[in-house]
């Protein structure tokens, strides 16, 4: 092999080695798997109890730092569970699972009041939970609804029904609800009033401010 040749070999070879340097590899992304709930699966904070199934959609909520708060239903037997007491909702927060509450617990703020069914619950992306739930009371001759808001780990009642305003108008019904930054937006039922949307902006007479923070 003469120069000319050894030149062309070796400028090959260069060439080759900075093809092979610069040449995108495909990278497979890595991903933690962890299972936070699963049926059959012993329920954290009801010794005995047992999960059946999740609910999802209304159940559900992931924040940007991975807390997970769901909503799901426990297997009647189990743990002494009955259709009174079969659903609750969990927190998932640094690798521990605790319950936030039950159907058939106690109620924030009132006495002799119980969670008899939790439909929906929120989490916004920086991981505050508010819950729209029912409760029941008086023997179970009195009905109402609420919003709920976990503060330190704890539920917190920031509104039910029959609650009175300064206005003096009285919330007989809480329908529609929206959580974004620790602030609920909801629409609700008036006693002698038509529906009216509560927001932190009132536009008009017929738009009353609430502040739930």
């Amino acid at each position: 092999m003469n120069s000319f040749h050894r030149s062309l070999f070796f400028q090959f070879i260069l060439l080759f080695l900075i093809t092979i340097a610069f040449t995108p590899k495909t990278v497979q992304a890595q991903y933690t798997k962890k299972v936070i709930m699963v049926s059959s699966k012993e329920v954290p904070g009801i010794p005995g109890a047992k999960f059946s199934t999740a609910v999802p959609p209304s159940g559900i909520g992931l924040s940007d730092s991975g807390k997970i708060v769901f909503s799901a239903y426990l297997e009647i037997g189990p743990g002494g569970i009955t259709s009174e007491t079969n659903q609750g909702i969990w927190v998932y927060e640094a690798a521990t699972i605790r319950l936030l509450a039950q159907k058939g617990g106690p109620v924030p703020r009132f006495t002799q009041t119980y969670f008899n069914g939790l439909p929906k619950v929120f989490m916004d992306p920086l991981g505050n939970i508010a819950i729209d739930a029912n409760y029941v009371s008086g023997g179970g001759t009195i009905f109402g609804n609420g919003i709920f808001i976990e503060e330190n780990g704890v539920l917190v009642q920031k509104l039910y029904s029959d609650m009175v305003f300064p206005s003096g108008d009285t919330i007989v019904s809480i329908d529609g609800v929206a959580f974004n930054n620790g602030r609920v937006l909801f629409t609700g039922g008036l006693k002698a009033r038509h529906q009216d949307l509560f927001h932190t902006n009132p536009h008009s007479a017929s738009i009353t401010m609430i502040i739930l923070r």
